[in-house]
């Protein structure tokens, strides 16, 4: 999902001639050309970037132990001609998002706020920086699922929202036709420029992790979010699977159906019980301590450090946050929460 709203900020420069996407990256992020690879992505264009074929290898896990993600961007291997073949990374959205910021002396996230939350009345939403300060574009937005839905009506409506054009209705069409086939593992369909391509024809998704899904369906003049918790990384997960199975052959009438009372108040009836369930809001994680001398941080400090009379926690060697979490661990309550949404939280 943030990669699709990345793309419709690289949409608005470009229509506007700020940006070319069939130049190379390095005309933008100008300190690429003084780095030893420079030979290996010098023919890596922004449309790659945008279409997942930029082939370069430092992807989203490097990003743990990197904390210049743009550094560690252009001194990776490349791994495919670029333009070539599809290669899923979310740090070819990062850089999208460095060029939009070069480009506008603006953060990302600040830009997508001017130019296309705030004209559709979003206010509330976050986005996560990196560790250099720049939107992490690929993921880290925070959105309420009905802003979600007005994204797709954006997309659904060919970049105009209430008689003004935010998006080119040229870009909506040219980054939602497939540019390349992709594993059936991450999608069955194809991908797009910063979009999947959808089981229906015509229709597309603004993917995100764990079940975040904006399905638009243009013959149908249709959107749907979802927000399921589920574990994939990728749209192919239960709840995808289902509306994609519903309404691939789908047929609907213009004509209006005849009211149901009987079926209008189940529904109503179903909706209202809905909100009858109690909402669990514990933390999922519990803690355990032990006593800081028999922890492990404090056995290592003791090891190197026989003669000192500092402790882990006192040792200004240590880092504050290591000091904070020694002699901790943690559990979880129930088996309702995986690792992983955590652990790519972290990142």
């Amino acid at each position: 999902m943030c990669k699709s709203i990345t793309a419709l900020a690289v949409g608005i420069l470009a229509e506007s001639g700020k940006i070319d996407i069939s130049a190379p990256v390095y005309e933008y992020i100008t300190e690429a050309r003084t780095l030893l690879p420079f030979s290996k992505y010098k023919s890596i264009t922004v449309d790659n970037l945008l279409s997942m074929s930029s082939g370069v290898s430092f992807a989203e896990a490097g990003s743990v132990t990197n904390e210049d993600w743009l550094r560690g961007f252009f001194v990776s291997a490349v791994k495919m001609e670029p333009g070539t073949d599809f290669s899923y990374n979310s740090m070819n959205t990062y850089v999208l998002g460095a060029i939009v910021s070069r480009i506008t002396g603006m953060s990302l996230a600040d830009y997508v706020q001017q130019n296309i939350f705030a004209p559709m009345g979003i206010t509330t939403s976050h986005w996560e920086m990196s560790p250099t300060g720049l939107t992490k574009a690929g993921w880290g937005l925070y959105m309420l699922p009905e802003d979600m839905a007005i994204i797709g009506l954006l997309f659904l409506r060919r970049g105009v929202w209430e008689d003004k054009t935010l998006v080119p209705a040229s870009w909506i069409d040219y980054i939602t036709k497939k540019s390349f086939d992709t594993p059936e593992s991450m999608g069955r369909y194809g991908y797009g420029r910063h979009v999947w391509i959808g089981p229906r024809p015509g229709s597309y998704v603004c993917n995100g992790l764990f079940g975040q899904n904006i399905i638009i369906l243009p013959d149908l003049d249709s959107v749907i979010v979802t927000i399921g918790a589920v574990d994939s990384l990728f749209q192919t997960c239960r709840i995808t699977d289902i509306f994609h199975d519903m309404l691939i052959r789908a047929e609907f009438s213009d004509k209006q159906l005849p009211p149901d009372n009987a079926a209008y108040t189940m529904l109503n009836n179903y909706l209202k019980s809905l909100g009858e369930y109690p909402i669990n809001t514990k933390n999922e994680l519990q803690t355990h301590s032990q006593t800081p001398q028999n922890s492990f941080l404090s056995r290592i400090t003791s090891i190197f450090s026989p003669q000192s009379k500092k402790t882990a926690h006192t040792d200004p060697r240590v880092p504050l946050f290591c000091r904070n979490l020694n002699g901790v661990s943690y559990d979880f309550r129930g088996d309702n929460v995986g690792i992983i949404p955590l652990t790519c939280q972290m990142i």
